[in-house]
C-alpha cells in the first residue's frame, strides 16, 4: 500500500520534531505533500538536509500564511487518484512509536460508504495526560464531525469530494473537510487505537493566521456556529463546531447521498 502525509508548516523547529518521528516509525517510506509558509531560505536549506527531505514528492513554498484548507486544497489537486491512503499531518504533531497505528484506520477509510477517520493524540508527553487518554485498538465511534486530532485519514473519494467543494479560506479546515464527507453521504469516525502527539497551541502556527486576516464560516445552510468571547481584534472569534451544530438540513442532504450510493452499490 502506498500513502502520502498531507502537511502545511509555518513552524521550522516543529516540522523537523514531526519528520524525526516519521523516519524513526513503520511510515518512514510514506511520501510527503509539505507546504512551506513564511520560511526563511536559512530554515528551507536546514529542512533538506533533513533524511526525510527525500520523501517529500511535493513541495510548495509561499512567502506569507495561506489558510490551511487552501493549502491542503492545492495538494489535494496534485495527488488526487495517486496512493491507496492520505493522512493530514499538522506540523506541531510527533508520531509515538509504540502507539501510532495507523493501518486500521486506513482500513476502515476504504470502506465504501466511510469517510474521514480521526486518530486520537495527547498534547503532551505527560505521564498524567497519557494515563487519562483513551487508547483502544480496534475501537471506532462513528461521529459526523471529526477534527485533526491525531492525524486525519481518508482515501480518494474524500479527495474526489472535496475538489469539488469551493476552495475558500475557512476558518476550521478540519470540520469542513469533515462537512464536506458528511454531506456526500460518508460517515465520518473517530479511531481511538491510533494515538500520537500533537502540541496544540504552540507559538505561531494558526493562531497567526487567525490575528492576522478574516476567515469564511462554514455554511449556515449545514452548520451552526456560535460566537465566543473575543480574542482576535479580526473576526474570528467562533466555537469550533460540533457534531450538535449541524442543522437539519446536513442530515437530509446526508441521507439522501446515503440512499443514493446504496442504490448505485446493488
Amino acid at each position: 500500500m502506498n500513502g502520502i502525509f498531507i502537511v502545511p508548516t509555518v513552524r521550522c523547529n516543529l516540522l523537523l520534531g514531526l519528520l524525526d518521528s516519521i523516519e524513526r516509525s513503520r511510515y518512514c517510506q510514506w511520501d510527503l505533500a509539505v507546504f512551506f509558509q513564511a520560511y526563511t531560505q536559512a530554515e528551507l536549506e536546514f529542512v533538506s538536509l533533513h533524511p526525510m527531505f527525500k520523501r517529500m514528492a511535493y513541495t510548495y513554498y509561499t512567502a506569507g500564511l495561506t489558510p490551511p484548507f487552501q493549502c491542503r486544497y492545492k495538494m489535494f489537486g496534485d495527488v488526487a487518484g495517486k496512493y491507496d491512503a492520505y493522512i493530514s499531518l499538522d506540523d506541531d504533531m510527533e508520531l509515538w512509536e509504540e502507539r501510532t497505528d495507523f493501518q486500521p484506520a486506513i482500513e476502515k477509510a476504504q470502506e465504501r460508504d466511510a469517510g474521514i477517520v480521526s486518530c486520537n493524540w495527547v498534547r503532551t508527553k505527560s505521564p498524567a495526560l497519557i494515563s487519562r487518554a483513551r487508547y483502544e485498538p480496534g475501537v471506532f465511534i462513528e461521529q459526523a464531525l471529526v477534527y485533526m486530532g491525531g492525524g486525519m485519514v481518508f482515501d480518494n473519494k474524500v479527495i474526489e469530494a472535496t475538489l469539488l467543494a469551493d476552495n475558500l479560506p475557512y476558518l476550521f479546515d478540519d470540520v469542513q473537510y469533515a462537512l464536506i464527507a458528511y454531506l456526500a453521504g460518508y460517515r465520518n469516525y473517530r479511531y481511538l487505537g491510533s494515538m500520537l502527539f500533537h502540541h496544540i497551541m504552540s507559538t505561531g502556527g494558526i493562531k497567526r493566521l487567525y490575528s492576522e486576516r478574516a476567515l469564511v464560516l462554514p455554511n449556515e445552510n449545514y452548520i451552526t456556529v456560535r460566537p465566543c468571547a473575543q480574542i482576535y481584534d479580526i473576526d474570528n472569534n467562533y466555537f469550533i463546531p460540533k457534531p450538535k451544530d449541524l442543522t437539519a438540513a446536513a442530515h437530509v442532504e446526508h441521507n439522501i447521498n446515503r440512499e443514493r450510493m446504496a442504490a448505485q452499490s446493488q
